[in-house]
């Protein structure tokens, strides 16, 4: 099971380390929570792939998010 607090907190480490921006590092946290939080619901028990990225990123496509959110929420993941 993903532990979302305990992946969020080691991506925020990361980022920090490799010198992002605080308000990049918000926006990239809030993106990494949320996709988590879908994955978690929607696909319970499976390991993370690169297919539950795609999946995350049409869906956000499917509700209509802009193009700049999108590119954001790929560049997040």
């Amino acid at each position: 099971m993903i532990d979302v607090s305990k992946e969020v907190l080691a991506s925020n480490s990361y980022l920090k380390l490799r010198n992002f921006q605080p308000s990049t590092i918000v926006i990239y946290s809030r993106t990494l929570q949320i996709f988590l939080t879908y994955v978690t619901q929607k696909y319970p028990g499976e390991e993370l792939s690169q297919d539950h990225a795609q999946s995350y990123l049409l869906m956000r496509i499917e509700q209509g998010k802009s193009w700049s959110t999108i590119n954001t929420d790929y560049s997040a993941l």
